[in-house]
Formats: structure tokens, sequence, C-alpha cells
């Protein structure tokens, strides 16, 4: 499989897996903490709004990589920066399961 599609891939799964521990977080009562993420990321339809234009910029990337090869490169960092949002969703969940 040629990287430019992995990059994608792992773009969408991020951005899916950051959707999936939100929604389990605000289901659960939580918000965001951070006052900036706050304003853009404190309700369901903020979250899938950010979501939407999270993908439409690695879509974006994507086409670009396809006539410049090497900027495959920001669509695999764009997917990548997702994985704090996860972790940070996981741990959040995981320190709430340990004191209940």
């Amino acid at each position: 499989m040629d990287a430019r599609y992995t990059a994608l891939i792992v773009a969408t799964i991020m951005n899916a897996m950051d959707a999936a521990t939100s929604l389990i977080a605000f289901s659960m009562g939580f918000r965001e903490v951070n006052g900036f993420m706050g304003i853009v990321h404190n309700s369901v339809i903020a979250m899938l709004l950010a979501v939407l234009v999270f993908q439409a910029i690695a879509l974006i990337s994507f086409a670009i990589s396809i006539k410049y090869k090497p900027a495959y490169v920001f669509t695999l960092t764009w997917g990548l920066t997702k994985t704090y949002a996860v972790l940070h969703n996981v741990l959040l969940l995981q320190a709430v399961h340990f004191i209940l």
C-alpha cells in the first residue's frame, strides 16, 4: 500500500477514535478544561464539527500529496496529532473507572 493511503487511513482512524472517546466522555458529563477547546469543542455538535473540519484538512492534504508525493508527511503528522486527544480521553475514562 502506498504511504499516502496509509497516512490518510491513520488520520481517519485517529479522528474516529477521538470522536468515540469524546462522545463517551461527554455522555459521562465531562467537558473540555482548556479554555480555547471549551469554546470550540464544548458540546457534541461542536465536537462533530471539529471532527469534520479535521477530516476535511486530512482529505485536502491527501489530495495535495497525490500531485506532490512528499506532502503525505503532513497528512501523517496531522493524523498523529490526534494521538494526544485519544490518549487523554482514554486516560480520563480509565481514571474515572478506577476511582468508581
